[in-house]
């Protein structure tokens, strides 16, 4: 639900910059947004499935907030050792880009700053399975920046007003789950260096995941901006919004599967591990493709309702990126089979292996070819050896078995199904 109401208001929030930003302007802050993101998937890649997983595994509550004081400490650090040489680069040279890049720029070690405590909420909401409170933890930030995007919208002031947004949005969430103690920042001082040890031999492969997994998405958005402009990016953007409507079940699946397939693994051996494993790729392979294959029918009438009929030529896109999504389920959980298994460094080769399909066949797309559809293209092959790569390198810990999978998941399925009807 948290997922779901966040990527609905972030939806609506694009929809309403779609319609009161010039092309140009809109893909200055998309290119802004990558770019955040990508250094905001460092830090959740150091430190959430690390902390998560270190969180699972220990005995003591004295333990747990050892390792959350030290996630607090480490994740600043790492906020602002990043975040303040990029805007003082854009503060100090200036020259050579638009106003309006050097105004999103000079504020990004704010927003880094003032996103961490958030981020560490929804990482301990989700290490304690407390779901039900990730909804807030979620929501509260998107709904003060579609506020933002909304009054942009009535009385077009212009980027600034979406920069401040954004970062009150940040800075409410934090005040909130501060308030309610969602955030253990009580636990700031608890922990010790071996803690942020080990926080970070486990997190230092999953930060490569997770910067590759960016990598395959962003690399797009770097190229098209460096190559082509600020509307490509744009355009590209569109059929990307909508299809983060399509990971909302992924994603919420994933972060629910993540802790428990730890705790089947350890405390009910590899065999239980399997069988969970299966239930879970299958499960939500079958809730993907109905959602994937409406998009794929229905692609015209979802832009033409985000962006309006000026946008209509990233229908075929979102065509595309229907089709790769449906590919995703396999990847994404043979990811997390290998995290859980301790492979995190073969993990991490995977995603790069990926990423450097997507990253060549993104420069044929561009240079060769000069099209926009042919980078959307690009990813299709991308989750495909994603696929081979996981299981490949799993193993003979986890065999490839799709009809055992959508068996076991379909019979989870109708389980889910039955209890909603009571």
């Amino acid at each position: 639900m948290g997922n779901g109401s966040a990527a609905l208001l972030g939806l609506l929030s694009f929809a309403l910059l779609a319609r009161s930003l010039e092309r140009d302007e809109l893909g200055i802050w998309v290119f802004f947004m990558t770019v955040f993101t990508l250094f905001d998937m460092i830090r959740s890649g150091l430190l959430s499935n690390a902390l998560i997983k270190r969180i699972g595994e220990s005995d003591t509550d004295d333990e747990k907030h050892a390792y959350t004081g030290a996630a607090w400490r480490f994740g600043l650090w790492l906020s602002a050792g990043i975040s303040l040489p990029i805007s003082l680069f854009f503060i100090l040279f200036p020259s050579g880009f638009s106003e309006e890049l050097v105004f999103v720029g000079k504020w990004f070690w704010l927003i880094s700053i003032i996103s961490h405590p958030n981020s560490i909420s929804i990482w301990l909401l989700n290490a304690y399975n407390r779901f039900d409170r990730l909804f807030w933890a979620r929501s509260i930030s998107q709904f003060v920046y579609f506020l933002g995007c909304l009054f942009n919208f009535l009385y077009g002031i212009g980027l600034e007003l979406i920069v401040w947004s954004y970062i009150g949005g940040w800075l409410a969430a934090g005040v909130f789950t501060a308030l309610n103690g969602w955030n253990g920042i009580q636990y700031f001082f608890k922990g010790s260096k071996e803690h942020i040890r080990s926080l970070y031999d486990f997190g230092k492969y999953s930060m490569g995941t997770l910067l590759g997994s960016n990598l395959l998405k962003s690399t797009d958005t770097f190229l098209l901006m460096f190559f082509m402009g600020p509307a490509p990016v744009a355009r590209y953007n569109v059929p990307e919004r909508l299809l983060g409507l399509l990971d909302i079940p992924i994603r919420s699946l994933v972060s629910t599967a993540y802790p428990k397939l730890i705790s089947v693994r350890k405390h009910m051996g590899e065999e239980h591990f399997l069988k969970e494993y299966e239930v879970q790729t299958g499960l939500l392979f079958l809730l993907v493709l109905p959602i994937a294959l409406v998009t794929l029918m229905f692609s015209d009438q979802l832009v033409v309702i985000l962006a309006g009929r000026d946008y209509m030529d990233a229908s075929i896109l979102l065509k595309i990126f229907a089709i790769y999504t449906a590919l995703i389920p396999l990847d994404r959980l043979s990811g997390i089979a290998l995290e859980v298994f301790d492979l995190q460094k073969q993990n991490f080769y995977k995603v790069m292996l990926m990423a450097l399909v997507n990253v060549l066949g993104d420069v044929v797309a561009i240079k060769v070819f000069k099209s926009v559809t042919g980078v959307a293209l690009v990813s299709i092959f991308t989750y495909g050896s994603g696929i081979l790569f996981g299981y490949y390198f799993l193993g003979n810990k986890i065999k490839f078995r799709p009809l055992s999978m959508l068996y076991s998941g379909f019979g989870e399925l109708i389980k889910l199904l039955k209890s909603f009807k009571k």
